[in-house]
């Protein structure tokens, strides 16, 4: 991972109940379970169901600077806006929260603490708080 603020101009397909479609992956803001079904939530608000596992999604969309946060999440780390220490409590850019569960969390601090210079030097998109 070269930093968590590169600048993305790649696409990547995804199948959905459309077809294939080609995604801008600085577009994408997480993926996530609901009621057994894959979804993406994109930049502009949409969420489109999508037919690929997260277990494929982690394993493909890493690279890109993703995270598998929990069971049930897929982040796009560009689009962090504050992580609570304390909590776990990630915010998204979209202002959606998130838990990071226990069991990823010291993986998850120190993949964040790693960054943080790059992150200070880079830009002011990450907010951390560490209570």
């Amino acid at each position: 991972m070269d930093t968590l603020f590169h600048s993305f101009h790649e696409k990547i397909a995804l199948k959905t109940t459309l077809g294939i479609e080609f995604f801008i992956v600085s577009d994408i803001i997480c993926f996530f379970i609901e009621r057994r079904k894959v979804k993406v939530i994109l930049i502009d608000g949409t969420t489109i169901k999508v037919f690929h596992s997260l277990t494929e999604l982690e394993s493909a969309m890493t690279e890109f600077n993703f995270y598998r946060c929990h069971a049930s999440r897929i982040i796009n780390l560009v689009h962090i806006k504050r992580y609570t220490h304390k909590t776990g409590i990630l915010e998204l850019s979209n202002n959606l929260t998130i838990k990071v569960a226990c069991y990823r969390k010291t993986n998850f601090n120190n993949l964040i603490n790693s960054q943080l210079p790059l992150a200070i030097n880079k830009a002011d998109k990450i907010n951390i708080i560490l209570e």
